[in-house]
């Protein structure tokens, strides 16, 4: 009896030896890819990690793809799920976990994923991109079927990822920017309303320039060059000084004798530029009117 008691105890410790021993298996320097059995290419390993740096970039993901020679007694899934919980693998991650000797294997997603990544897509994926080059031996054709088909997955399912997937992970070519009418026309739009104000200035710049021209002009003299800020406290906004009294005037004649009367060919000379301004009638009235030469006084 303590014979067989002694056996029993003997075999549930050499179990448990060889289920630890299968789940302590440490994950490689690379980490993403751990090969075992030393059946795949070092492009391929590559392949892996680059997808990675994109995958955690994006979605906060990984795709752990681990090749071992046996599982021996234990489970496929329960190997899997034991890794997956060890390695602290990403919620976001997928590990596929594969033994190349006893041709069994298949994948655990994270809690994060598993409601849009059930088991019937597990299958689905396994049956259509590893199984078949696997069985064959075909271990590099195999797993970068399959990497490449769940790196499109991801971005299906959370949209494009930071950079493309062509086969060397390189980030793909800058698109060409919009054509320069298109960036005039943008740049426009975004500034309409500052380009109406300044518009608006321009214009009543342009408008109170015209009344400084005719202001120097009035007064016959060369017109200064006009500055903007003319349109604040520029000469020609200045209030003009009080009319100064106007002169006597000549004595009209009385009585019986003649008085003045001015001759018919007009008084006072020539204007600079003939005779501009109004007269109501001949008389002379003190001051002679707007010469035609622009004369700015007394109105």
């Amino acid at each position: 009896m303590t014979k067989k008691l002694f056996s029993c105890l003997l075999a549930l410790v050499l179990l448990f030896s060889a289920a630890s021993t299968v789940f302590a298996l440490e994950p490689s320097s690379d980490f993403y890819v751990t090969d075992e059995s030393g059946v795949l290419s070092r492009s391929t390993i590559e392949s892996i990690i680059n997808m990675n740096s994109i995958l955690e970039n994006s979605y906060d993901a990984q795709l752990i793809i681990v090749l071992i020679d046996y599982f021996g007694d234990v489970y496929a899934d329960e190997y899997a799920v034991q890794l997956f919980n060890d390695w602290q693998i990403s919620g976001n991650g997928i590990l596929l976990v594969a033994s190349t000797q006893e041709k069994r294997g298949g994948i655990t997603v994270g809690s994060e994923i598993e409601s849009v990544f059930p088991d019937s897509t597990k299958n689905d994926y396994l049956n259509r991109y590893f199984w078949d080059d696997f069985d064959a031996g075909n271990y590099d054709e195999a797993v970068t079927n399959l990497s490449n088909a769940l790196f499109n997955w991801y971005e299906d399912e959370f949209g494009p990822a930071s950079s493309g997937i062509d086969g060397s992970y390189a980030p793909p070519p800058a698109a060409d920017g919009p054509s320069l009418g298109t960036r005039i026309m943008y740049f426009i739009l975004r500034n309409i309303y500052i380009i109406v104000i300044l518009f608006i200035f321009l214009i009543i710049v342009l408008m109170d320039r015209a009344r400084y021209r005719v202001y120097y002009r009035g007064m016959g003299i060369p017109i200064p060059r006009y500055h903007f800020w003319y349109l604040w406290h520029g000469p020609h906004h200045r209030p003009r000084g009080p009319r100064p009294p106007r002169g006597p005037r000549p004595p009209r004649g009385g009585g019986g004798g003649r008085g003045f009367r001015p001759s018919g060919r007009g008084f006072g000379g020539r204007s600079g530029g003939g005779f501009g301004g109004r007269s109501g009638r001949s008389s002379f009235r003190g001051g002679g009117g707007r010469s035609g030469g622009g004369f700015g006084g007394r109105r």
